[in-house]
């Protein structure tokens, strides 16, 4: 099969209509490889799966349909999009055991197959409209899976989205932002310099052609893309009824580990989260909590193994610091605790020898002897 046909032809399946993975799979079966189906539909032969359906049968012969896919792809090739189906070796393997398994995925940048083919991926949700207190979540649990080598999967919308992005793009790590809408289309505009690092150093990808505005109507089938894709799904923050729980609802559908962050049981935008620890997802409280989980943690939660004359405080804010030079103001963000509270506990941490700050003011954890 030549390149072209190999990728039109997906192209052009990719159109047919919906579900299109049930049409796709229904013409493979009857005919064996997509350079035959698409030869079958120029001869107008019609086969016996599409008994009934007089929509898809005008499709299936239209040439039109057939020149919009070619005009799709020759816009890709201008754009210098990659262009990535089922049978090239950099479809992830996951999307195999997707309802609705993608025909056709544009993206620029690497997948994470051409990275890593072993690379572990974790998908990250929450509200654009966030507090503080999960901004902080997001990009601390983000930035410090990035740092043990695990791919960072979200949506690029604003809030817990784009800071989740942010966190893995801070420690140079890989994050997939899978969009939709057009994979040449930056939305929301704000983003538009995250979107550039992120096709510099990690993937942003699609199902829809280039050029496609984003609606509404698309977001939850994007959905079912970024849990796909994630090993697991972490909600930072979400109500109730939001984009974040389509994603979890999608999640757990794939058979998926839910992880959640506890939140205030007063704010709106924590009650999503809240619920689904009471429905028996997994409560996490810092990044290590997630990595013990994927096993590749140190034996348990470092703050456990801390002397144990701390207080709660004091044990949240080495957590929060981990292996990281980290500035009063970020902590604060990531535990949710006023300054003066932080400035307090680092002061003791201080005097008990177990930080240490650098000139710049940022605290770091020292080495030291655990104790039991």
């Amino acid at each position: 099969m030549s390149a072209f046909i190999h990728s039109v032809g997906w192209i052009w399946l990719s159109l047919l209509g919906r579900p299109n993975q049930e049409i796709r799979n229904h013409l493979l079966d009857t005919f064996g490889s997509v350079e035959e189906i698409w030869m079958a539909g120029k001869k107008g032969v019609i086969p016996d799966c599409m008994a009934g359906q007089k929509g898809l049968k005008e499709r299936f012969t239209d040439d039109g349909l057939r020149d919009r896919a070619m005009g799709i792809y020759e816009r890709a090739l201008a754009l210098k999009l990659g262009i990535c189906t089922p049978e090239d070796p950099g479809y992830p393997t996951v999307f195999g055991e997707l309802c609705g398994m993608p025909t056709v995925m544009y993206y620029y940048g690497k997948m994470p197959g051409e990275i890593n083919p072993a690379m572990r991926l974790l998908s990250i949700v929450g509200s654009r409209q966030c507090t503080a207190y999960g901004l902080g979540n997001a990009e601390w649990f983000s930035a410090s899976l990035a740092q043990r080598g695990i791919g960072i999967v979200s949506g690029m919308a604003r809030g817990i989205d784009g800071m989740a992005h942010q966190g893995a793009l801070r420690v140079g790590g890989y994050t997939v932002a899978v969009l939709a809408g057009g994979v040449d289309v930056v939305y929301p505009k704000e983003h538009a310099y995250m979107y550039e690092q992120i096709c510099a150093t990690g993937c942003v990808l699609s199902e829809h052609p280039p050029g496609t505005p984003p609606d509404r109507r698309f977001f939850p089938a994007r959905n079912r893309i970024i849990s796909g894709l994630g090993e697991g799904t972490l909600v930072v923050e979400a109500r109730k009824e939001s984009g974040a729980m389509i994603t979890v609802s999608r999640g757990i559908e794939q058979n998926k580990t839910i992880y959640a962050i506890p939140g205030n049981i007063r704010v709106p935008t924590s009650m999503g989260c809240n619920d689904l620890i009471r429905q028996g997802c997994i409560p996490v409280t810092c990044p290590e909590d997630i990595l013990e989980d994927l096993g590749l943690g140190d034996g348990g939660r470092k703050a456990s193994a801390y002397p144990k004359d701390l207080s709660d405080t004091e044990r949240n804010i080495l957590c929060a610091i981990e292996e990281g030079a980290v500035f009063p103001d970020t902590i604060s963000l990531r535990l949710g605790l006023p300054l003066g509270a932080i400035y307090a506990g680092l002061m003791l941490l201080e005097m008990k020898k177990l930080l240490g700050k650098n000139p710049s003011g940022a605290y770091y954890v020292k080495k030291f002897h655990f104790t039991e």
